[in-house]
Protein backbone atom coordinates (compact mmCIF):
# COMPACT_ATOMS: atom_id res chain seq x y z
CA UNK A 1 0.00 0.00 0.00
CA UNK A 2 2.66 2.68 0.63
CA UNK A 3 4.45 1.24 -2.43
CA UNK A 4 1.18 2.63 -4.48
CA UNK A 5 0.50 5.99 -2.49
CA UNK A 6 4.75 6.66 -2.81
CA UNK A 7 3.97 5.99 -6.71
CA UNK A 8 1.10 8.20 -6.89
CA UNK A 9 2.89 10.96 -4.74
CA UNK A 10 6.12 10.52 -7.42
CA UNK A 11 4.28 10.72 -10.53
CA UNK A 12 1.95 13.88 -9.59
CA UNK A 13 4.50 15.58 -8.91
CA UNK A 14 7.60 15.07 -10.89
CA UNK A 15 8.46 16.67 -14.06
CA UNK A 16 10.30 15.15 -16.86
CA UNK A 17 12.73 16.74 -19.15
CA UNK A 18 10.59 17.62 -22.51
CA UNK A 19 7.11 17.87 -20.93
CA UNK A 20 5.12 20.84 -21.84
CA UNK A 21 3.38 22.19 -19.13
CA UNK A 22 1.61 26.19 -18.36
CA UNK A 23 1.75 27.60 -15.28
CA UNK A 24 -1.76 28.37 -13.29
CA UNK A 25 -0.60 31.83 -12.10
CA UNK A 26 2.39 34.04 -12.51
CA UNK A 27 5.58 32.54 -11.22
CA UNK A 28 8.33 34.63 -10.48
CA UNK A 29 11.68 34.02 -12.98
CA UNK A 30 15.57 33.56 -12.10
CA UNK A 31 18.45 33.35 -14.54
CA UNK A 32 19.72 30.25 -12.80
CA UNK A 33 18.92 27.68 -10.10
CA UNK A 34 20.14 29.11 -7.15
CA UNK A 35 20.01 32.59 -7.33
CA UNK A 36 17.41 35.04 -5.15
CA UNK A 37 16.74 37.71 -7.25
CA UNK A 38 13.83 37.58 -8.98
CA UNK A 39 14.55 38.80 -12.43
CA UNK A 40 11.06 38.81 -14.24
CA UNK A 41 7.72 36.79 -14.17
CA UNK A 42 5.95 33.95 -15.89
CA UNK A 43 2.32 34.33 -17.05
CA UNK A 44 -0.16 31.76 -16.86
CA UNK A 45 -1.48 30.01 -19.96
CA UNK A 46 1.80 29.80 -21.63
CA UNK A 47 3.30 26.68 -22.90
CA UNK A 48 6.83 26.00 -21.86
CA UNK A 49 8.91 23.21 -21.97
CA UNK A 50 10.52 21.54 -18.95
CA UNK A 51 14.00 21.50 -19.40
CA UNK A 52 15.34 20.34 -15.89
CA UNK A 53 14.42 20.01 -12.42
CA UNK A 54 17.22 21.42 -10.21
CA UNK A 55 16.29 21.11 -6.22
CA UNK A 56 13.28 23.76 -5.79
CA UNK A 57 13.49 24.98 -9.52
CA UNK A 58 12.58 23.99 -12.68
CA UNK A 59 14.24 24.89 -15.74
CA UNK A 60 12.33 25.69 -18.53
CA UNK A 61 12.08 26.83 -22.45
CA UNK A 62 9.76 29.04 -23.71
CA UNK A 63 9.21 30.19 -27.54
CA UNK A 64 7.65 33.33 -28.04
CA UNK A 65 8.44 36.41 -30.30
CA UNK A 66 10.58 39.71 -29.42
CA UNK A 67 9.69 43.02 -30.42
CA UNK A 68 13.26 44.40 -31.37
CA UNK A 69 12.40 47.53 -29.26
CA UNK A 70 11.66 45.86 -26.08
CA UNK A 71 13.87 42.49 -25.74
CA UNK A 72 12.95 41.97 -22.42
CA UNK A 73 9.43 40.70 -23.15
CA UNK A 74 8.63 37.62 -24.99
CA UNK A 75 4.89 37.28 -26.23
CA UNK A 76 2.67 35.30 -27.14
CA UNK A 77 2.04 36.40 -30.42
CA UNK A 78 3.62 39.07 -32.69
CA UNK A 79 -0.15 41.05 -33.34
CA UNK A 80 -1.03 42.18 -29.73
CA UNK A 81 0.50 42.64 -26.32
CA UNK A 82 0.06 39.73 -24.93
CA UNK A 83 3.19 38.71 -22.15
CA UNK A 84 3.90 35.50 -22.13
CA UNK A 85 7.86 35.81 -19.90
CA UNK A 86 8.44 39.62 -19.07
CA UNK A 87 11.64 40.35 -17.67
CA UNK A 88 13.27 43.61 -15.60
CA UNK A 89 14.00 46.49 -17.35
CA UNK A 90 17.69 46.25 -17.06
CA UNK A 91 17.15 42.65 -17.98
CA UNK A 92 17.75 41.39 -21.72
CA UNK A 93 17.64 37.80 -21.72
CA UNK A 94 19.92 35.27 -23.93
CA UNK A 95 17.56 34.13 -27.12
CA UNK A 96 18.26 32.11 -30.18
CA UNK A 97 16.20 33.57 -32.84
CA UNK A 98 14.14 31.04 -34.35
CA UNK A 99 12.66 33.43 -37.21
CA UNK A 100 13.04 36.98 -37.73
CA UNK A 101 11.13 39.34 -39.26
CA UNK A 102 10.96 43.23 -39.71
CA UNK A 103 10.12 44.48 -36.25
CA UNK A 104 9.15 40.95 -34.31
CA UNK A 105 11.52 38.15 -34.09
CA UNK A 106 10.56 34.20 -32.89
CA UNK A 107 12.72 33.27 -30.49
CA UNK A 108 13.26 30.99 -27.64
CA UNK A 109 14.85 32.14 -24.16
CA UNK A 110 15.23 29.11 -21.02
CA UNK A 111 15.36 30.46 -17.36
CA UNK A 112 14.20 28.70 -13.99
CA UNK A 113 11.13 29.30 -11.69
CA UNK A 114 9.91 27.52 -8.76
CA UNK A 115 8.55 24.10 -8.83
CA UNK A 116 4.16 23.40 -8.42
CA UNK A 117 1.41 25.34 -9.95
CA UNK A 118 1.15 24.08 -12.99
CA UNK A 119 -0.84 21.90 -15.58
CA UNK A 120 -0.44 19.63 -18.52
CA UNK A 121 -3.35 20.58 -20.22
CA UNK A 122 -4.31 24.36 -21.14
CA UNK A 123 -8.19 23.57 -21.63
CA UNK A 124 -9.02 23.10 -17.42
CA UNK A 125 -7.29 26.32 -17.02
CA UNK A 126 -9.38 28.03 -19.57
CA UNK A 127 -12.32 26.95 -18.20
CA UNK A 128 -11.62 27.89 -15.20
CA UNK A 129 -11.22 31.51 -16.70
CA UNK A 130 -13.67 31.63 -18.17
CA UNK A 131 -16.00 30.65 -15.25
CA UNK A 132 -14.10 33.88 -12.95
CA UNK A 133 -15.21 35.68 -15.62
CA UNK A 134 -18.65 35.21 -16.17
CA UNK A 135 -19.37 34.63 -12.56
CA UNK A 136 -17.46 38.00 -11.49
CA UNK A 137 -18.01 40.21 -14.32
CA UNK A 138 -21.85 40.15 -14.86
CA UNK A 139 -22.23 40.94 -11.10
CA UNK A 140 -22.91 44.53 -12.32
CA UNK A 141 -23.22 44.66 -15.81
CA UNK A 142 -24.19 42.58 -18.64
CA UNK A 143 -21.18 40.74 -19.90
CA UNK A 144 -18.94 41.31 -22.58
CA UNK A 145 -18.42 38.97 -24.82
CA UNK A 146 -14.89 37.73 -24.76
CA UNK A 147 -14.36 38.88 -28.51
CA UNK A 148 -16.12 42.27 -27.80
CA UNK A 149 -12.46 43.77 -27.44
CA UNK A 150 -8.89 43.58 -28.80
CA UNK A 151 -6.25 41.79 -26.84
CA UNK A 152 -5.33 45.16 -26.22
CA UNK A 153 -8.11 46.88 -24.85
CA UNK A 154 -8.96 43.92 -22.64
CA UNK A 155 -6.06 44.48 -19.33
CA UNK A 156 -7.25 48.08 -18.96
CA UNK A 157 -10.65 47.11 -19.75
CA UNK A 158 -10.66 44.28 -16.98
CA UNK A 159 -8.69 45.90 -14.45
CA UNK A 160 -10.99 49.15 -14.19
CA UNK A 161 -13.03 46.81 -12.70
CA UNK A 162 -11.23 44.31 -11.05
CA UNK A 163 -11.63 46.02 -7.78
CA UNK A 164 -15.53 45.57 -7.78
CA UNK A 165 -15.23 41.85 -8.12
CA UNK A 166 -14.00 39.12 -5.62
CA UNK A 167 -11.45 38.19 -8.17
CA UNK A 168 -8.05 36.65 -6.25
CA UNK A 169 -4.77 38.29 -7.04
CA UNK A 170 -3.32 35.12 -8.24
CA UNK A 171 -6.28 34.66 -10.85
CA UNK A 172 -6.05 38.33 -12.02
CA UNK A 173 -3.16 37.07 -14.90
CA UNK A 174 -5.70 33.84 -15.56
CA UNK A 175 -8.40 35.87 -16.43
CA UNK A 176 -6.13 38.46 -18.41
CA UNK A 177 -4.12 36.01 -20.39
CA UNK A 178 -8.00 34.50 -21.04
CA UNK A 179 -9.90 37.25 -22.27
CA UNK A 180 -6.33 39.04 -24.62
CA UNK A 181 -6.38 35.00 -25.90
CA UNK A 182 -9.75 35.16 -26.92
CA UNK A 183 -10.15 38.65 -28.09
CA UNK A 184 -11.70 40.15 -31.23
CA UNK A 185 -8.63 39.86 -33.15
CA UNK A 186 -6.86 36.29 -32.41
CA UNK A 187 -10.05 34.95 -34.10
CA UNK A 188 -8.14 32.85 -36.49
Amino acid sequence: MWKQIAGIALASSALFSNDVVYFVKEKPVYLDATSGKVVGKLLPTNAVEILAQEGDRIKFKITGYQNKATPNVIYFTDKARIFSLAFAKNITPVTQIVESKDQWNLVTTEAYTTKGDFEKELQPMMERAAKLYSDNCSMCHTLNAVDHFTANQWPSTFRSMLDRTPIQKDDVWLVTQYLQKNASDMKK
